[in-house]
């Protein structure tokens, strides 16, 4: 199942008449695999779920930027639950030539990111993809879905944070919350910049992006500021949450949905608080030493 390389519509069509026909279709071994799961990610979420994430960076186009994008050239009828199925089926799994069965079913990481189509004199496909760094007997072959600092993370924090996709497109176009290394980011109210760092390792021990040719780098003091009143206003938001819904930390009633809002929502607070406080320690050095 392949796009049609000039929009996705072609493949999107293709699937969703491949999921009606179900068994019969010769597609069915592969999409048997994810012929009853539903794509987590928030374009598929309520208005009431969307509202957990209140407050949160929001990556440019916003929550649903792919059903807004694809649903009035790629569907006929905006109420194909089949159709819509399908949309997001190809969002989540596809990848740089389309959606290729086994491929797409890989984990998304960094080890696998060369890709090849060729095609036989027979009129034969084959897909072909190769590793780029040795992986261990009984070890996982991941694939990019998305180009994280981890893709570069020797170099990223001498690059301009704008090259990346950070946690927040990451989970917007995939619904998880990727595992350092990786690049949070936010809007600055006081300051009206963007503040981006790289959390490097579970304990969130941030890097800075540095300033260089290609762009600005990370400015503290103002990460600082703006962080600050960030935390005060997500505090207001989530009591407000709490008291207009009545949601509170996620149990095993939790909804999915409820779950994966919580998780990014502590996931940007924890890797926020810790970039504040090694930013303070490095600015009350640099006035010890002044």
């Amino acid at each position: 199942i392949i796009s049609d390389w000039i929009s996705p519509c072609k493949a999107i069509r293709q699937l969703r008449e491949e999921l009606r026909m179900g068994k019969c279709s010769k597609f069915w071994p592969y999409l048997q695999s994810f012929i009853e799961t539903l794509p987590q990610l928030p374009d598929a979420w309520s208005l009431d779920d969307l509202a957990l994430l209140d407050g949160l960076p929001v990556p440019e186009g916003g929550w649903r930027v792919h059903t807004q994008r694809y649903a009035t050239d790629c569907m006929e009828d905006s109420s194909d639950a089949l159709a819509m199925r399908a949309l997001l089926l190809y969002h989540t799994r596809s990848g740089p030539l389309g959606m290729t069965p086994v491929f797409d079913a890989m984990n998304h990481g960094y080890n696998s990111t060369w890709h090849g189509h060729d095609l036989d004199e027979d009129g034969k496909e084959t897909f072909w993809f190769r590793v780029i760094t040795d992986v261990e007997p009984g070890g996982e072959i991941f694939r990019e879905l998305a180009s994280g600092v981890a893709y570069r993370p020797r170099i990223a924090a001498g690059m301009h944070f704008d090259e990346f996709a950070g946690a927040p497109e990451i989970f917007r176009n995939y619904g998880f919350v990727e595992k350092p290394p990786v690049m949070w980011w936010f809007d600055g109210l006081l300051t009206g910049e963007r503040h981006a760092w790289i959390a490097q390792n579970e304990a969130g021990s941030p890097v800075w992006f540095t300033e260089t040719e290609h762009g600005p780098g990370t400015n503290q003091p103002g990460l600082i500021m703006d962080g600050d009143e960030l935390l005060k206003s997500l505090e207001e938001r989530e009591q407000a949450i709490v008291e207009t819904m009545g949601l509170r930390m996620p149990d095993i009633t939790a909804s999915k949905q409820h779950r994966l809002a919580w998780e990014y929502r502590e996931a940007f607070k924890s890797a926020l608080r810790r970039a504040m406080e090694v930013a303070n320690e490095s600015t009350e050095s640099i006035r010890d030493e002044l």
